[in-house]
């Protein structure tokens, strides 16, 4: 077996390794949100290769965020009649978060479908809850949201507005003006002003998949390739890793058979990684015999990739 058949051979093992392993993601994910996914969805998880799996994921966490988060009000909120007119309602979503509950009851009716185009969540990484759970929600008290942003275990509430207001860019300059550097990620340094956008051009733009610069307290930016751009950049890094350890592996893969024939056991090795999440580690593991491996010439390799999983919550921190 040639070297760069025995690398394609253990990197197409890692890579459904890694597919299984979100797959058992998605499972709880599904589960502890109490989700009825729909049948498109179902297909989805059954038929999509792993990168596009872990951009999905990224997604629907984005979407529905789990775990405590502290909340932070803007000075606009405070200071909106609306707010002030639901506070009691906006103070049993802060709950949600900061306890750490689902905040499914608040989210559209399309939240069951894993692949949903939410459109401003995907070009500024904006949410819109609904004021009103759904159990309570009707066509008369269904008129105004929660504009919020969340970052890491932090979620802003931006402003109470309605559902005509998906594309105020306003809500982009609310959230730069309370918290600088949010936003640093999608700023064009150095590129011109672009012209102020129509509301109604903005949501064609974003149906359209069409990138636009936006001005955000003047400064040019980007948010929607900053969106996309880290949920693709992050599954290209995974994968180069993923190689990367092939690679490194492969080229002990005699030594690894003959420990393995040592201990009386299968005389060929088939090379795979699993994913211990509770204690954040990965292990490297022979499938025909069970045996375990540990690299300490790869341990940077897998430190790379137990990194890159904590990044997007794919392991606890």
């Amino acid at each position: 077996m040639s070297d760069d058949v025995n690398i394609t051979s253990i990197f197409n093992n890692f890579k459904q390794d890694c597919r299984d392993f979100l797959i058992e993601l998605f499972n709880d994910f599904i589960k502890t949100q109490n989700i009825e996914i729909t049948k498109h969805s179902k297909e989805y998880l059954k038929d999509a290769d792993y990168k596009d799996l872990l951009k999905c994921y990224i997604y629907n966490m984005q979407r529905l965020p789990c775990g405590k988060k502290a909340v932070y009000y803007s000075k606009e909120i405070l200071k909106s009649k609306l707010y002030k007119a639901f506070k009691k309602k906006i103070d049993n979503i802060q709950k949600c978060f900061e306890k750490g509950s689902s905040i499914l009851p608040y989210l559209s009716t399309h939240s069951n479908h894993l692949t949903y185009n939410d459109y401003m969540l995907n070009d500024w990484g904006i949410i819109h809850l609904h004021i009103h759970p759904l159990d309570k929600r009707t066509k008369y008290n269904d008129n105004f949201l929660l504009f919020t942003y969340v970052w890491g275990n932090n979620v802003f509430f931006l402003d109470v507005r309605n559902h005509s207001n998906f594309a105020d860019k306003d809500l982009l300059d609310i959230l730069d003006r309370n918290w600088q550097g949010l936003l640093d990620g999608c700023s064009l340094k150095g590129i011109p002003l672009s012209e102020e956008i129509a509301k109604q051009d903005i949501i064609s733009m974003r149906k359209s998949k069409i990138i636009y610069p936006i001005v955000v307290n003047n400064k040019s930016c980007t948010p929607q390739i900053f969106q996309e751009t880290k949920r693709m950049l992050y599954a290209i890094a995974i994968d180069k890793i993923l190689y990367n350890l092939a690679y490194a592996i492969s080229s002990c893969k005699d030594k690894l058979q003959e420990a393995v024939i040592k201990q009386g056991k299968e005389d060929i090795v088939n090379i795979h990684i699993t994913f211990d999440r509770q204690n954040s580690k990965i292990i490297c593991y022979d499938s025909n015999s069970s045996i375990g491996f540990h690299f300490e010439n790869n341990d940077e390799l897998f430190s790379d990739l137990i990194d890159n999983l904590k990044y997007y919550g794919l392991f606890p921190l």
